[in-house]
């Protein structure tokens, strides 16, 4: 497993819980989220355990602040991890003659989609030498497969991560030098016990923990794999969701929607 390692939306959720789970002496973080005062309780966690933690309170879609602070880190030895894991969902109201929000649908694709690519950049950007073997693990939603209704901005930024991991893999795949590939990895989860998931006012079945979904997901990271995508039975029933009659499916959840019941 990676050594330094650099970790986004890190103060709590999934990205917390994957700091945790690989912080052991010898390993390097960089742990970066927006609020302060839960970083530096995830960072202590982190600590008690051996690893060495450096942390940075930042707004991702603050650019040239994340290629500064994941710059900095690398010069003490380099990257060989980065999880870019922050993300933000919120859900549309009942529809509308007026359509969704649309000022909430452009914030998603910022919150979601551009903070991915701030970090994607200032990793592949370190020299060479900073980043051998570089491991991007990049964490999407299982509705990156199935958009739904109720989060059209959320569902769109996670389809475009997808396509931009598998592209950027493309990419580098195309490299002659063994030195400078890149790995890539896309994680699809389904529900998570996160601070994000209580905001979703509809049912979440097979909802993991996020020390279950950080278990998984290292599981992945360890077999390396190129897509890491949990629980089966949710991914399953998506599978067949995406591939019923728009109609159908929409009959098929009628009861279970998760709209806002009034704009926010």
């Amino acid at each position: 497993m990676a050594e330094r390692v650099v970790i986004t939306g890190a103060s709590s959720g999934i990205g917390a819980a994957l700091a945790e789970a690989m912080a052991a002496p010898g390993v390097h973080f960089l742990l970066i989220a927006r609020r302060g005062d839960a970083l530096q309780r995830v960072a202590a966690i982190c600590k008690s355990r051996g690893a060495c933690v450096v942390c940075a309170a930042l707004d991702l879609r603050d650019r040239q602040g994340v290629l500064d602070v994941v710059a900095s880190f690398a010069q003490d030895g380099g990257v060989q991890m980065l999880v870019a894991n922050a993300g933000v969902v919120e859900l549309e109201a009942w529809p509308s003659d007026q359509g969704p929000n649309w000022d909430r649908l452009r914030s998603q694709l910022d919150d979601n989609l551009n903070c991915t690519l701030s970090v994607l950049e200032a990793g592949l950007s370190l020299p060479v030498d900073q980043r051998l073997h570089l491991h991007c693990v990049v964490v999407s939603s299982l509705n990156a497969f199935l958009a739904m209704g109720e989060a059209p901005g959320y569902c769109t930024a996670k389809a475009a991560q997808k396509a931009l991991v598998e592209a950027l893999a493309d990419y580098y795949g195309c490299q002659r030098s063994p030195q400078s590939r890149v790995r890539f990895s896309t994680v699809f989860p389904g529900f998570v016990a996160t601070g994000m998931a209580q905001h979703y006012v509809g049912p979440r079945p097979f909802q993991l923990t996020s020390e279950q979904a950080a278990a998984r997901i290292l599981q992945g990271v360890r077999a390396g794999r190129r897509r890491i995508v949990f629980p089966r039975r949710l991914a399953a029933l998506q599978w067949l969701g995406e591939r019923l009659p728009p109609g159908w499916m929409r009959v098929a959840i009628a009861s279970n929607r998760a709209f806002r019941a009034v704009c926010p």
